[in-house]
């Protein structure tokens, strides 16, 4: 599929692990509601039923749960991010926030990039994983033409740099073990101070 030309130059951003701190939320709802504890460190999965040990009913629970408004409004800023997209505003560039949360999660997400003033122009949700029906299929969203990419899932960061895309990875547990070595269009990023180190802009 021919990649499409956005103008002007569009910096995709993943909401969950990029902006906020998604994993250490699912971590208190894992504890208050199923009595389980995992540290941060020990998610090495990206799949939650397996880093978490839940049967599959379990873990439909626990995403229900886990996407509840007053449970996604609680979640924590990252460090360095909001600053950073202020930064790529101010230089041009269009910021597309990119989740895989479930379509009817609209509503919270957006409260929640509002109440943290978080510079973008899109909220986009995507069927990124085939889970989400109702958000635009993946396909769709690798066709377009970004400037560069921020992700914290090892597999999405494959299929953007198969399409032609730069991705800065955001070092997570559970994208350590399948990325041990990375280059070419992706580069390992331990926080959003680095990202904004790689990042293009600016430069000559």
């Amino acid at each position: 599929m021919p990649r499409m030309t956005l103008e002007p130059q569009t910096v995709y951003v993943d909401f969950d692990d990029v902006l906020c701190a998604t994993a250490r939320g699912f971590l208190e709802v894992l504890e208050t509601e199923f009595g389980k504890r995992v540290e941060f460190e020990a998610i090495v999965d990206f799949d939650l039923g397996r880093s978490f040990d839940l049967e599959p009913a379990e873990l439909e629970r626990f995403f229900e749960l886990a996407h509840e408004p007053d449970v996604l409004a609680r979640f924590q800023p990252l460090e360095g991010a909001f600053e950073t997209l202020a930064e790529w505003k101010d230089a041009g560039f269009e910021i597309a926030v990119v989740t895989g949360r479930p379509p009817d999660t609209r509503e919270a997400s957006a409260a929640w990039l509002a109440k943290h003033e978080v510079v973008h122009d899109d909220l986009i949700f995507v069927d990124k994983y085939g889970h989400a029906p109702g958000g635009l299929p993946l396909a769709e969203v690798l066709a377009r033409d970004y400037a560069w990419v921020v992700e914290d899932s090892f597999a999405m960061a494959l299929q953007l740099a198969g399409a032609g895309h730069q991705v800065r990875l955001l070092d997570r547990p559970w994208n350590r073990l399948e990325a041990t070595a990375v280059g070419g269009e992706i580069w390992r990023c331990a926080d959003w101070a680095e990202v904004r180190r790689q990042a293009p802009v600016g430069e000559e």
